[in-house]
């Protein structure tokens, strides 16, 4: 599914997944290559020392490379 959400969002835009999955197992499956996401790790500890963390995956798709503008010089084209 998470190809889907890259396809899905805007360039620069975030997809926030909360897991109590920790960094170890999660993080192959939102690094692999194809997906091309950033990802920042956020611990989120309960408030009752008997439950269990969870864990912030916050991931953002990376923006579109600017366009290239290239000027022309009037005198190279004989004008």
């Amino acid at each position: 599914y998470l190809q889907e959400v890259r396809r899905v969002l805007r360039p620069g835009g975030v997809y926030l997944a909360i897991s109590y999955g920790d960094p170890p197992s999660r993080m192959e499956y939102f690094k692999t290559r194809q997906l091309d996401f950033s990802v920042r790790h956020v611990l989120m500890p309960s408030k009752d020392p008997a439950a269990s963390t969870h864990h912030a995956y916050v991931l953002t798709k990376p923006r579109a490379p600017r366009a290239v503008q290239v000027e022309r010089d009037p005198s190279a084209c004989g004008v």
